[in-house]
């Protein structure tokens, strides 16, 4: 009998999952896709279908992970364009793509395609600049991977200001999302970052 309602009670959790993950599926703006199966068990998501793009792909397991009493999640969509695509059409739209998130990259990295496959290569400042061109490549339809080989530069561009004792006691600054406490050295006061 113990076992019986054990059994009923894990069916309504998954069945509460199940919702769960379709409505969070369904509710994602990056999965166009009505082609995505899910199925669960004991908690654990299973996911299968088609979708164009890899971003829909990696979108819907995110939002799977992201429904309550969710154990884990096993991704087996398939990448697939309903049009076959060239790496010279590929390199093309995610050139196109890098372009319209200048305004976060500040230089587009250099693009080669083999296979479907994506190579990124460059420098950004910022980690977030480097994902942004990721999610980029990744929403071109025909992508069938990324390497990410874009590397994170350490450099800061701060203006250095001279300060007092008196300013500084108890003075952060906030440079390009890092928070840099002053360096006091006699007088004046140089901002440093740590």
């Amino acid at each position: 009998m113990a076992t019986l309602l054990r059994s009923m009670g894990s069916k309504r959790q998954d069945e509460r999952i199940l919702n769960d993950v379709r409505r969070q599926i369904t509710w994602q703006s990056d999965i166009q896709s009505e082609e995505i199966g899910i199925q669960v068990k004991g908690g654990m998501v299973f996911l299968d279908g088609t979708v164009e793009t890899r971003l829909e792909k990696l979108e819907a397991e995110k939002a799977a992970k992201a429904a309550d009493g969710v154990s884990s999640v096993t991704n087996d969509i398939q990448v697939l364009p309903k049009a076959e695509r060239t790496d010279a059409e590929i390199q093309g739209n995610v050139s196109a793509g890098l372009r319209a998130v200048l305004c976060v990259l500040e230089k587009l990295p250099a693009v080669t395609v083999r296979g479907g496959v994506v190579v990124l290569e460059g420098t950004v400042r910022w980690s977030f600049q480097r994902t942004s061109a990721e999610r980029a490549a990744d929403a071109v339809i025909g992508v069938r991977g990324v390497s990410n080989r874009i590397s994170v530069g350490r450099s800061v561009r701060a203006a250095i200001e001279p300060m007092t004792s008196d300013q500084s006691a108890n003075s952060m600054l906030l440079l390009g999302g890092e928070v840099v406490r002053p360096l006091v050295e006699e007088r004046p006061v140089l901002a440093a970052a740590s």
